[in-house]
């Protein structure tokens, strides 16, 4: 299975060395020209988003949580399928490949194993990759306002909309895919 893939720089701390760095691995070892945007939070001033887009042009404002920052890059997003990697992570050489190893159809969700997380609510969602035309059909993750970029909490919120995403997720028939050997850096 081919995957048509563009990356989604998640950057919530308005990072840009970590921007820098994201972006030079994804040129470095993506096979052609790869589209990739960079979403920021919505508090994040003009003057800064000019900066960053000095090395990302395609960058936009999500909302203040992690998921709306997610949501509106599968929104922004023209690639077939998405890959979240956040910024200050460097993506590896044969990532990609490795997830058209296993892929099968639109429906599949692939993501990396690391420290032995193999489920998709406590797995990483740094390097999820997801087929935009079924994200779409899935729906945006859970955004919940109490639960902000900062809060510390001992129930972990993210999580929980990944529970709620997964849950709808599964209603429409998709595989999630954990798969070795194919953790970022950052």
């Amino acid at each position: 299975m081919n995957l048509n893939v563009g990356y989604i720089i998640i950057n919530p701390d308005k990072n840009p060395s970590g921007l820098r760095i994201s972006n030079l691995s994804i040129v470095r070892h993506h096979i052609g020209d790869p589209e990739i945007i960079q979403i920021v939070p919505k508090n994040t001033s003009p003057m800064d988003v000019k900066k960053l887009k000095d090395q990302c042009p395609d960058t936009f404002k999500g909302g203040d949580t992690i998921t709306s920052l997610i949501n509106t890059g599968f929104k922004k997003l023209r690639s077939d399928w998405g890959m979240i990697v956040f910024a200050g992570t460097s993506v590896k050489t044969n990532l990609i490949a490795k997830y058209e190893g296993f892929g099968e159809s639109n429906r599949d969700i692939f993501y990396p194993v690391i420290e032995r997380k193999f489920n998709f609510v406590d797995g990483s969602i740094n390097g999820m990759t997801i087929n935009k035309g079924f994200f779409t059909e899935i729906g945006d993750f859970p955004e919940n306002h109490m639960w902000k970029l900062d809060e510390d909490t001992h129930i972990n919120s993210f999580d929980i909309c990944k529970l709620i995403w997964a849950s709808d997720a599964m209603e429409k028939g998709c595989k999630f895919k954990a798969i070795l050997g194919c953790k970022l850096n950052g």
